[in-house]
């Protein structure tokens, strides 16, 4: 639940966002989501071909928090990279 901002100005091929999309935040009704996650995992002996992974997985509400839980095989030691 990490997030940066950044203020850019438009080039000769528009504004990022209209050129290469963008997230947009939204507060949520439930913790019952289905999501992609995409990201490479933080040591090389999870991944040895060195490339990102994709797990497509629902979302629910991690037991005793207001958070967020996912369990997806092949991100054992964190992932970085992707949304």
């Amino acid at each position: 639940m990490d997030f940066a901002f950044i203020t850019v100005a438009p080039n000769g091929k528009g504004a990022v966002q209209d050129v290469v999309g963008g997230l947009t935040f939204t507060t949520s009704t439930s913790y019952d989501h289905n999501v992609t996650v995409i990201g490479y995992p933080s040591h090389a002996r999870d991944n040895s071909q060195r490339k990102a992974i994709r797990c497509d997985v629902p979302t629910l509400r991690l037991h005793g928090f207001r958070q967020m839980q996912m369990e997806c095989g092949g991100y054992y030691s964190g992932v970085s990279g992707g949304p």
